[in-house]
């Protein structure tokens, strides 16, 4: 998703192939990921599985803010949309979490 923001904010950014990879992004988001969050909240901690609801939620809401960035991509000025700290928030608020939840599940896994 960062790249996806990254291109985005460029000039001359090719909305249609960006649509598209953030097509790609969702359904790993709604099919492989949440198939792993819904393992670790049956076999993991409970703590664990809280960590990756909240990641994946995290995540979501990153292709929710990029989506209406692209959707809207032509409508308006690029700046008006994209604001990159705005979608940059999200990113960052995803990652820490990813960070946050790796550093758990190792500790937790004992690696």
């Amino acid at each position: 998703m960062k790249e996806i923001n990254a291109e985005l904010i460029k000039p001359g950014a090719d909305f249609a192939a960006l649509r598209e990879s953030l097509g790609a992004a969702r359904r790993l988001l709604h099919g492989g990921l949440a198939e792993a969050q819904a393992t670790v909240e049956i076999q993991g901690p409970e703590k664990l599985a809280r960590m990756a609801g909240e990641l994946s939620r995290s995540l979501s809401a990153c292709a929710a803010a990029l989506s209406a960035a692209t959707l809207w991509q032509g409508a308006i000025s690029p700046s008006a949309v994209t604001e990159p700290q705005g979608v940059r928030r999200f990113l960052d608020h995803a990652s820490s979490k990813r960070t946050q939840f790796v550093e758990h599940a190792r500790r937790t896994i004992d690696v």
